[in-house]
């Protein structure tokens, strides 16, 4: 691998060329604030918390640290003034838009910016985590943006009940201020801001409903398996006992002389 020397922080490095100025932070143990970033997922730089200060032949400017390639010798300011002011405006406005939540709230206290109480009436920043990780992680692309400017929005296709949506929760695990929401009532699983609903497999010893039928299809799918497979119908709890009692058959057997 190409390596170039840089300076972060005043601090002179050695660092692999092409890689991006958060993956090199976080080599460092530098803190870089992230909202809508994701190590699984490809960047794309669309929160802008990520925000550092870079300098190259005597020109400075401000770039995204997450889907900024280091290629060059530069020169990167993480923490100065200048960029802790661009961090500060940027939660002011996620507060006045989403309210004193979440995510926001951890780096807003971070970042001694005052609550804004009142204001935020939507909880979902467009950060498009829940996008990007249905279609590139998970491979359904059961959501997308619809719309634009201020009536932009995540939704299922024409706002319908997403034909697509398995059920996973993968979207409402990664949401930064908890706009998506998983409720598991009675037989059916619900996933609130995209109109999902999909019915629940039972577990096969408790008889709970535990895990989207839908869910079980897909995994099934995704490695291949044509015959059916006992722990996949299992709950956590019942998976649990079950390898608990052949561990203490196994180590009652191994124990006999």
């Amino acid at each position: 691998m190409e390596k170039i020397d840089i300076v972060i922080n005043g601090k002179k490095l050695e660092v692999e060329k092409r890689k991006t100025i958060l993956e090199i932070a976080k080599e460092t143990g530098i803190f870089i604030p992230t909202l809508c970033h994701h190590p699984s997922i490809e960047p794309y730089g669309v929160c802008r918390l990520c925000t550092v200060e870079i300098e190259r032949n005597g020109r400075k400017r401000f770039v995204t640290s997450c889907n900024y390639p280091v290629e060059d010798e530069i020169e990167i300011k993480t923490d100065n003034e200048e960029v802790l002011k661009i961090r500060r405006m940027i939660l002011q406005f996620l507060i006045a838009k989403v309210g004193y939540t979440g995510k926001i709230k951890e780096f807003a206290e971070m970042y001694k910016v005052e609550p804004v109480f009142g204001i935020g009436n939507d909880d979902c920043i467009l950060c498009g985590l829940c996008v990007n990780v249905c279609k590139e992680l998970i491979g359904v692309n059961a959501i997308s943006f619809s719309s634009r400017g201020i009536n932009r929005k995540v939704s299922s296709p024409f706002e319908k009940e997403p034909f697509d949506c398995i059920g996973c929760g993968a979207c409402s695990f990664v949401c930064p201020t908890g706009a998506i929401k998983i409720i598991d009532k009675g037989n059916f699983r619900e996933i609130t801001k995209i109109n999902a609903k999909l019915e629940l497999e039972k577990c096969k010893i408790c008889g709970k409903p535990f895990i989207p039928k839908k869910l079980i299809q897909y995994m099934k799918n995704k490695i291949g398996l044509k015959e059916e497979i006992d722990t996949l119908y299992l709950c956590d709890d019942c998976k649990k006992n079950v390898y608990l009692d052949r561990i203490n058959l196994l180590t009652l057997i191994g124990g006999k002389k």
